[in-house]
């Protein structure tokens, strides 16, 4: 069983072919951000592919609800265009669903790049990716 777990690890490095889960600290998403960014590639309708400016300078505030994995995106607008979100971030895996279950999401990353936050998914209704960047507040 040694060998075996020595040969694996020697392959691992071998060959680049070893997955390592890095655990996201959620801490680093918390608060509020302002969108600057909404562009959507690849959508069903062409009409819906580009930068959608209705969403931007928006704000937008990230809470967890202390258990690390989840964190929940909370839109403040007026109530008829409140969004609400969950997210479940697992080795840099972002998987997220509105609440009120209008709309399906699927997997996607989340990731803090030079003082931006980007998340990135599909939305299965629409067939768009959606790319999001924001600037904390």
């Amino acid at each position: 069983m040694k060998n075996f777990i020595l040969i694996g690890s020697i392959l691992c490095l071998l060959f680049s072919s070893c997955e390592t889960t890095e655990e996201m600290d959620p801490e680093e998403y918390l608060g509020t951000w302002s969108m600057t960014s909404f562009v959507n590639t690849g959508c069903r309708s062409e009409a819906d592919n580009g930068e959608d400016e209705r969403w931007e300078s928006r704000s937008w505030t990230f809470n967890s609800d202390g258990t690390g994995e989840l964190v929940s995106l909370e839109y403040g607008a007026p109530e008829a265009y409140k969004y609400e979100f969950t997210y479940r971030i697992v080795g840099g895996e972002l998987y997220t669903t509105e609440v009120d279950d209008t709309n399906e999401y699927s997997e996607g990353t989340i990731e803090v790049e030079d003082d931006q936050l980007i998340t990135v998914y599909d939305n299965i209704i629409t067939g768009c990716t959606e790319t999001i960047t924001y600037i904390k507040q």
